[in-house]
């Protein structure tokens, strides 16, 4: 190979490594654009949480209940920052299997409400109600149905979870007559009343 060829050839090859570093700098760039969102959406609460610095617990997070009982679910709410948390407004979520069993009434919106919790600071609250549908639930263990609490339009998670563990027997036996016996106790009862109404009849007419 000649000199002028060989610088020739050197040139090129030269030119051609510069060129391809933007294109391997670009994908890299696309891999993270495209990894940035997925991130975000896998630990979104972890980060929020972390940014806020609050979080809370359910507590206890073990009711023995008896299978016709109501149950008032509580919490603990944290504020781990080092700033006042004032709220301005308040939501939530709780809804899954458990509520195939027992009707939820949320009851933590109103303690929310105006609050202004100090720095380092923690709260009680009642989450919400968990009545027995048709008044019973078959004995057994249950397990809480995912939730968070939004403050201030942001998802706040809770630390863990709770279940209730019903104790007791069958659904109680009914009072009421089966359908097909009340036109038996119809007649019975007329039967009743016709006879007395003769007797008392006769007895007034006799001479």
């Amino acid at each position: 190979m000649s000199a002028a060829a060989e610088r020739r050839y050197s040139s090129r090859r030269a030119h051609s490594t510069h060129a391809a570093k933007p294109c391997t700098q670009m994908k890299t760039k696309r891999l993270f654009v495209f990894l940035g969102p997925a991130f975000l959406l896998l630990f979104c609460p972890s980060i929020c949480r972390a940014q806020l610095g609050l979080h809370w617990e359910f507590d206890p997070f073990v009711y023995e209940v008896h299978t016709d009982q109501q149950i008032f679910v509580t919490g603990t709410f944290y504020n781990d920052s080092s700033e006042h948390l004032l709220t301005s407004g308040v939501g939530g979520y709780f809804a899954g299997d458990l509520q195939r069993h027992y009707d939820f009434q949320p009851l933590f919106d109103t303690p929310f409400v105006g609050l202004d919790l100090p720095p380092v600071e923690s709260f009680d609250f009642v989450f919400g109600r968990l009545t027995p549908i048709n008044g019973y639930v078959a004995p057994g263990v249950y397990f809480s149905d995912p939730a968070f609490i939004a403050v201030n339009g942001m998802p706040v998670y809770p630390d863990n979870g709770f279940e209730v563990r019903v104790a007791g027997g069958p659904p109680p036996l009914s009072t009421v007559p089966e359908p097909g016996t009340l036109p038996f106790v119809a007649a019975l009862a007329g039967t009743a009343i016709g006879v007395a109404w003769w007797k008392r009849h006769r007895h007034l007419t006799d001479p």
